[in-house]
């Protein structure tokens, strides 16, 4: 007699995990000058959900490099003292 083992399988939709959980992202960007538009006038730490989110903050130039994530951690992102993007105020707000 051939013992059968069951297999057992899961099916998990990983890419609909991703966005369950929202994470706030630091970025560092450069931003436009005020009154010139001069490119590349200074350098700010934000955080943003996503390089795309980071592209909505004012004046904004370019991403510089991803620092890292808070997670999903609100209060973390309130305590830190950045300046954040319209979208992760509202979130945080519980908008």
């Amino acid at each position: 007699m051939v013992a059968q083992s069951a297999k057992v399988t899961t099916s998990i939709n990983y890419i609909g995990l991703c966005f369950m959980a929202t994470k706030y992202n630091i970025y560092e960007i450069y931003v436009k000058d005020i009154i010139t538009g001069e490119s590349g006038a200074d350098l700010r730490t934000i955080i943003a959900f996503n390089r795309e989110d980071a592209s909505d903050y004012p004046f904004f130039d370019e991403v510089v490099m991803y620092e890292g994530t808070m997670g999903n951690d609100k209060l973390a992102v309130l305590n830190s003292g950045l300046p954040m993007t319209r979208a992760v105020k509202r979130s945080v707000r519980g908008e």
